[in-house]
């Protein structure tokens, strides 16, 4: 938490040309908690309040990726909670992408990783030239839906109202139309 605390008041506050933010998560999860190396959990809305929050980053693309698992014994099912802060513009301009559903695991295997990191890295390594960030997030569930039985992981989304199309390389006829 402190890390990210650190890049969304500090870091980012150095670098006068940040256009857009991507922050990943790559760690153990509860529930709606992610499970820092001290063992301690963080609620996922608490990390969206930290970003959402940062003067640095006011009015530009926020996107939060959360590689964790969403199972084990729920105190607190927060998925509620998520989705109306996304309605109500409480993190107007965020991307959540989650690696799995309420209730499942994030599967991996020891040789190639994770499935939703594979999946996500391939989607934007072939598309990322022609494709939105939210059209390729979208695409992710597809391709994760490839890794055999088509339930047993599936990804979720969510952004805000003012998260607007966000492209990681303009495609070449953007580029023109917007010289015009």
């Amino acid at each position: 938490m402190a890390e990210i605390e650190e890049f969304c008041y500090k870091t980012v506050k150095k670098s006068k040309e940040t256009k857009y933010v991507v922050i990943a998560i790559l760690s153990h999860g509860v529930g709606e908690d992610v499970v820092e190396p001290t063992s301690s959990k963080v609620p996922k809305t608490k990390i969206l309040d930290i970003i959402a929050k940062s003067p640095h980053l006011k009015d530009k693309p926020k996107i939060l990726i959360v590689q964790a698992c969403r199972s084990g014994k729920k105190e607190f099912d927060a998925t509620e909670e998520i989705e109306e802060g996304f309605r109500n513009g409480r993190w107007r301009d965020i991307l959540l992408c989650l690696s799995c559903e309420q209730g499942q695991q994030s599967k991996r295997n020891i040789l190639t990783g994770t499935r939703y990191v594979k999946a996500f890295t391939e989607e934007f390594c072939e598309h990322a030239h022609e494709q939105d960030v939210l059209s390729m997030v979208k695409n992710v569930e597809t391709r994760m839906r490839n890794f055999g039985n088509s339930n047993d992981q599936v990804p979720r989304y969510f952004h805000g109202p003012d998260f607007k199309k966000l492209y990681l390389h303009v495609p070449y006829e953007i580029e023109k139309k917007d010289k015009k």
